[in-house]
């Protein structure tokens, strides 16, 4: 099922892409950092003992100890990191390739609920044996809109990834990004695509 946008996004997207709107930042909300698991209940791959094991490398804090709870309840755990100034908001997976050998996935520029509904769904999706692969056209993630996944460079980790940084012990992890298009069907790769739209979802290959 794919999600739905929340109500007034579709309209208020559409008025952007239509030249009514002239910065993407009107159309979501600022949240918090959140540490909200994902919905998916399915047991992951990873046994009991092996979280066991990870928490006595070194003493772990209340977050670092929840973090590994998401991921062994629930496949993953995502993280969700406010707008600030021009930098937009953007949720991401910990975990996923480790519980089920699927890529980690990271969503730039939509509000929260959306944002989490995409991660968490591609990690129901992952658990039930769905293969995802760089420049794959993909749907019912965003509902009415074909998505793309892109491979996310490695030079883009530090800046975006800290707790996927510090599940993983270094960047030893692959990640892919869901990029979407306007309503109008335009890519941020395409030479007309507004230079707001660019910058409010910066695609993180190595062409970004």
């Amino acid at each position: 099922m794919a999600g739905r946008p929340p109500d007034g996004f579709r309209r208020r997207w559409w008025a952007y892409t239509s030249g009514a709107f002239g910065s993407w930042r009107g159309l979501f909300r600022s949240t918090d950092v959140s540490t909200k698991g994902p919905l998916s209940t399915r047991s992951g791959h990873l046994r009991s003992t092996q979280f066991a094991l990870l928490r006595t490398v070194s003493p772990m804090d209340e977050a670092e100890n929840k973090c590994l709870s998401d991921v062994e309840k629930y496949g993953c755990q995502v993280r969700h990191v406010m707008a600030e100034g021009d930098s937009p908001p953007f949720s991401y997976s910990i975990g996923i390739e480790r519980s089920s050998g699927s890529p980690e996935i990271i969503v730039v520029g939509l509000e929260q609920s959306l944002s989490h509904f995409i991660v968490n769904e591609y990690n129901r999706r992952a658990r039930d044996g769905e293969q995802y692969r760089p420049h794959q056209r993909v749907s019912d993630f965003i509902e009415g809109f074909d998505c793309e996944l892109r491979a996310m460079d490695l030079s883009h980790y530090r800046n975006y990834l800290g707790w996927a940084l510090w599940f993983y012990g270094g960047s030893n992890f692959r990640v892919l990004q869901l990029v979407y298009p306007t309503t109008t069907g335009i890519w941020p790769w395409d030479p007309d695509a507004p230079s707001s739209f660019k910058i409010w979802q910066p695609v993180l290959d190595t062409s970004g």
